[in-house]
């Protein structure tokens, strides 16, 4: 394994491939400024017919409005309903997701980078044209792996120890359910989130993207984000991507060990 002393910052290694990486699922979401006429069915008709082909299943979901409570002597706010629109390709596998305020990418089949990114461009040059958003207020990109085993021992050869953290020491042998959460900031407005769970059967930490599984398993899920509002941009949104996913994957490669993949690559 190439030597990394901080992964952060550290130039991204040479590229493995895993033929049978344990990648569960990759998203990548880019948010802007609502328009609420994104709500309409007539106005997002021709988004649709842009992507029809490649994603051809459309469902329509409206989150609930809720009340929250601001405290004693403050007017409780209410947050409405909104519209998101779902575009699916005919396994499944890879979903677009357009609502109000952003636009989403995600898919459990990921192949290459390169990959994902053309069908993000796509996408996007489709939001340019039909929707026109003016700004953008949010970049993400979140890779999320998932390794299935049948005891933590097994584990252990598997993960850098440092990251492994309580899990490595004899009292791992006992657990049952671990959670362990960092944000750390780059500069220029740029965040990485590193989650790491042990996950006892039947059990998630984010029943929106980590399904529960009747197997344990081990998750690391990493989120790379820059929240400073820019011109809306495809070019400059793919490059941040591109950018994001390449320190993503230093920090994957930091947190695992050559056992992982000698294990993965099949």
């Amino acid at each position: 394994m190439e030597t990394m002393t901080n992964p952060l910052f550290d130039d991204p290694p040479s590229e493995v491939q895993l033929s049978q990486a344990p990648l569960d699922r990759v998203v990548f979401q880019v948010r802007f400024p609502p328009i609420m006429a994104i709500s309409q069915p007539e106005f997002i008709a021709s988004f649709q017919e842009s992507i029809r082909e490649r994603y051809p299943i459309l469902r329509r979901d409206i989150t609930l409005g809720i009340n929250v409570d601001v405290g004693e002597g403050l007017q409780n706010q209410a947050l409405p309903q909104q519209v998101a629109w779902r575009f699916s390709d005919e396994t499944g596998d890879w979903r677009v997701t357009l609502a109000p305020d952003f636009v989403a990418l995600e898919t459990t089949k990921y192949g290459t980078r390169a990959d994902f990114l053309h069908r993000m461009e796509l996408i996007l040059q489709s939001l340019v044209h039909h929707v026109k958003p003016a700004h953008c207020s949010r970049i993400g990109l979140r890779y999320i792996d998932r390794v299935f085993f049948a005891s933590v021992a097994e584990l252990k050869g598997l993960i850098n120890p440092q990251v492994f953290g309580l899990l490595g020491t004899p009292m791992g042998t006992a657990a049952v359910q671990s959670v362990s959460q960092s944000l750390f900031s780059l500069g220029e407005g740029q965040h990485l989130v590193a989650r790491t769970a042990l996950l006892a059967p039947d059990m998630t930490v984010d029943p929106m993207t980590i399904l529960p599984s009747p197997s344990p398993s081990w998750v690391l899920d990493l989120d790379m984000f820059t929240d400073v509002q820019s011109r809306f941009s495809t070019s400059g949104i793919l490059d941040q991507g591109d950018k994001f996913a390449r320190r993503i994957y230093t920090f994957f490669r930091w947190a695992i060990t050559d056992a992982f993949l000698a294990r993965y690559r099949g």
